[in-house]
């Protein structure tokens, strides 16, 4: 099983493992990123669900991550690199991680927030 990610933006898909997502979101935070939390929307009012508990970013449950969360991640995860210069599959997966996370917009870089289902 693994984690799917659908970028807000025009709903690209980016897919890893659990323990490889875990390891994004653990170097995310050793880089510095303070997660702001995930929203989930009620389905039948597209409210906010109130009763979601806003600190899962690992449960597959439609929650959305901001686009600010999400640049903050990203530029957390540069960080992490610069300072950690991991190797294999670590480097690779927060390389395709980062790749996926900004949405190149003529050259400018926009971070449109994903989902997690």
């Amino acid at each position: 099983m693994g984690i799917d990610l659908s970028r807000l933006e025009d709903a690209e898909q980016w897919t890893c493992s659990n323990a490889l997502w875990g390891y994004v979101l653990e170097s995310a935070e050793k880089g510095g990123w303070k997660p702001e939390g995930t929203i989930k929307l009620n389905e039948e009012t597209e409210s906010e669900d109130v009763n979601w508990d806003s600190s899962d970013y690992s449960t597959q449950a439609g929650q959305q991550v901001t686009d600010t969360d999400s640049k903050n991640m990203a530029e957390a995860l540069e960080n992490f690199l610069e300072q950690n210069q991991p190797t294999d599959i670590e480097e690779r997966i927060i390389k395709s991680f980062l790749e996926w996370v900004r949405y190149d917009d003529n050259g400018e870089h926009y971070y449109p927030g994903y989902e997690i289902y």
